[in-house]
């Protein structure tokens, strides 16, 4: 009941400061893909119930954007290296290395889908490499932010990730999750400043 006041709390405060912020993102993210500003992708919550993942779209479809207008395809491509069928747009790769794609996210933690600290969002077929271990997932709902990107190192194997999913399930606190939080803001705000220094950079040349 602590974590859910948190969560519900602390989204509707997060949506409410971040709505400028927010409108700004679609506009510039619909403009970049031509489309739809938000993506969904189906993610296993709490207790096994499947639920829509929200994320600024931060791809183009390459073949599709080639096809209809090959003239937006090389400008939204341009100095990005091409993969297969997608590629990231100019504005989507800023919004990811800075982790704003994720902000929608704001609207499943409100909705009850996720919480603000909490396990990375697996998809079923992911849940299924966990085997029993899974059963620690389950115990949490998925987060915004997750403990493990602040941990110092990234895991090495599904079971590294899973016992530190399970050790965030069993330990859980609300101090832990604030911790959490105060860390992923440092880190954020240091990517911030080196995305600046890129972009100032780069225009001076």
């Amino acid at each position: 009941m602590v974590k859910r006041g948190f969560d519900l709390g602390s989204a509707s405060l997060a949506l409410v400061l971040v709505s400028p912020l927010f409108l700004l993102i679609c506009v510039l993210v619909m403009i970049a893909v031509g489309g739809p500003a938000l993506q969904a992708h189906q993610r296993v919550g709490r207790g096994g119930r499947t639920f829509n993942c929200l994320e600024f779209r931060a791809t183009v479809d390459t073949q599709d954007c080639g096809r209809s207008n090959p003239a937006a395809l090389a400008v939204l491509t341009r100095d990005l290296p091409p993969g297969p069928d997608l590629s990231f747009t100019p504005v989507g790769t800023v919004l990811v290395k800075l982790g704003l794609h994720k902000l929608p996210q704001l609207i499943n933690v409100f909705r009850g889908d996720m919480s603000i600290v909490g396990p990375n969002p697996l998809t079923p077929a992911e849940l299924k490499m966990f085997g029993d271990a899974a059963e620690f997932y389950l115990k949490s709902r998925p987060g915004l932010v997750r403990p493990h990107q602040v941990s110092g190192s990234a895991p090495a194997s599904y079971a590294d990730w899973m016992a530190l999913e399970r050790h965030y399930a069993e330990n859980w606190s609300l101090v832990a999750d604030l911790r959490v939080i105060a860390k992923t803001v440092s880190t954020s705000r240091v990517a911030a400043r080196e995305q600046t220094k890129r972009t100032v950079g780069t225009r001076g040349l």
